[in-house]
C-alpha cells in the first residue's frame, strides 16, 4: 500500500508533540555604506564674507537717498557717501537690480518705471 502522508504516531489520551518546524536561515545583515563627506578642494572653498555691522543700516540710507533723487542721477549728487561707500552700495543695488548704470549716470529702476509710465501717457494723448 502506498504511503499518502506521514504523521506522528497516535497516542490516545496524551497530547501530541508538535512536528518540528523547519529551520529557516536568517538573512545576512544588510550593510549600508556610509557616504563619505567630500572635502572641497582649496579652489572651491568659499571665502567668508565679513559685513560691517552698520552696512545694512547705511545701505537703507543709500536706497532712501536714491529714491529721493530723480529717476537718473550722477555720483556727485550723493555727497553724503564716500567714494568707497558709494561703490559698495551701488554694487549691491545693481546686483539687486535696484539701480542700473550707463557710463557716469545711475538710474533707479523704480524711477525709470515711473518715467516710462509718464512717457506712455504722454504718447497716448
Amino acid at each position: 500500500m502506498p504511503i499518502i502522508a506521514e504523521s506522528p504516531p497516535l497516542i490516545f489520551g496524551a497530547t501530541p508533540t508538535p512536528a518540528p518546524r523547519p529551520v529557516t536561515p536568517t538573512p545576512p545583515p544588510i550593510v549600508t555604506p556610509v557616504p563619505s563627506t567630500p572635502v572641497p578642494s582649496p579652489a572651491f572653498t568659499p571665502t567668508p564674507v565679513t559685513v560691517p555691522v552698520n552696512f545694512v543700516a547705511r545701505h537703507e540710507q543709500f536706497i532712501d537717498r536714491v529714491d529721493s533723487l530723480s529717476a537718473c542721477f550722477k555720483r556727485v549728487e550723493l555727497t553724503d557717501f564716500s567714494d568707497r561707500e558709494f561703490e559698495d552700495h551701488s554694487q549691491v543695488a545693481m546686483k539687486d537690480r535696484y539701480i542700473a548704470q550707463e557710463k557716469d549716470m545711475f538710474c533707479s529702476m523704480q524711477g525709470v518705471n515711473v518715467l516710462t509710465k509718464t512717457l506712455r501717457r504722454l504718447g497716448e494723448e
